[in-house]
């Protein structure tokens, strides 16, 4: 559930929805620089998409997306519904 206003709102998981996710972490990684980790609740994210961040009311675009593994990033072709992931250098785009 989230809300708008005062009013929860259901968030279904579809793929082929409109981009929704949670950011619940962000750290600095020696190699990569800042990391984002985050959950998808809907729709597809690609390397090539911009996304809205609701915190600064800026867009972003996304450059790589990686699963991680342990210590290690695996970058995959897009992240679904469910799919939790790590975003890196989100910060400060428009």
């Amino acid at each position: 559930m989230a809300k708008k206003g005062e009013a929860e709102v259901e968030v279904k998981p579809d793929p082929a929805g409109p981009f929704a996710a949670f950011v619940w972490k962000s750290m600095t990684d020696p190699y990569v620089g800042k990391l984002s980790y985050l959950r998808v609740m809907r729709g597809t994210l690609t390397p090539d998409a911009s996304v809205y961040d609701v915190r600064t009311g800026n867009k972003t675009r996304v450059g790589h997306i990686y699963r991680m593994q342990g210590k290690e990033q695996k970058e995959v072709p897009n992240a679904i519904p469910g799919d939790i992931i790590a975003l890196a250098k989100t910060e400060g785009s428009r």
